[in-house]
């Protein structure tokens, strides 16, 4: 193998293991979200909730919320997103529904995608990931 190209392989393999070794996972585990490195090691708590969905770019994770609706029928689930960097949790709070699940990121990391009781039926909602922008899907038959 000539010399230029041992450098760029090598120059390539050790980049995809410097990626690779950035790259997270979200899981949930009992009444928890954790974040662990792709590998499954070093394992963090981020907040309590469920079906979490992490941001393309790794450093975000969206998930719903779950609260026991002792008052209310029904079960209160908001849309909550947690910088890793920081820790913060941020429930997004101009969504229209106190039952919401399931969030799901844009390729691009701009928005979410997720479930939403409205008007006594299921529907498709879309928000900007800086809580602004609700809107529903609206899906033609």
């Amino acid at each position: 193998m000539k010399p230029l190209t041992l450098s760029v392989f090598l120059c390539f393999a050790f980049s995809a293991l410097s990626h690779a070794a950035q790259r997270k996972i979200a899981y949930e585990r009992g009444d928890n979200i954790f974040v662990a490195d792709i590998d499954g090691t070093h394992p963090k708590k981020i907040a309590a909730g469920a079906l979490p969905e992490i941001s393309p770019d790794g450093t975000r994770i969206a998930f719903n919320t779950e609260a026991d609706a002792k008052t209310r029928p029904g079960p209160e689930r908001r849309i909550a997103i947690a910088d890793l960097a920081t820790g913060k949790v941020t429930i997004l709070k101009e969504i229209p529904s106190d039952n919401c699940f399931g969030p799901v990121w844009s390729p691009d990391g701009k928005q979410l995608a997720f479930s939403i009781m409205a008007e006594k039926a299921w529907q498709l909602g879309l928000v900007d990931a800086d809580d602004s922008g609700f809107r529903f899907v609206k899906m033609w038959s």
